[in-house]
């Protein structure tokens, strides 16, 4: 997984696993701690898999890597696809 276990701060003190989810919390209101545990408990970050269409139907689904934040910039997760045509 590519990024299991980094953090991204901002000034404000808001925390994200990746900056394309929805955060974790923030340092001033909440704990460290059960901002981590959160996210390992959810897996929205650092344990993604391509569980979507048309990857949940693909073979090679468990091959793949997660997906990336060039997937989320491009609003698709399916980008192996272009191989293919």
């Amino acid at each position: 997984m590519y990024d299991f276990g980094e953090i991204s701060a901002f000034p404000n003190g808001d925390l994200y696993a990746n900056i394309n989810l929805p955060k974790l919390g923030n340092i001033n209101l909440d704990s460290i701690e059960n901002m981590l545990l959160s996210e390992l408990k959810s897996g929205l970050s650092w344990r993604m898999i391509r569980n979507v269409q048309p990857c949940n139907d693909c073979i090679y689904k468990i091959l793949c890597p997660p997906p990336s934040n060039y997937d989320f910039a491009h609003n698709k997760v399916d980008l192996c696809l272009l191989d293919r045509i």
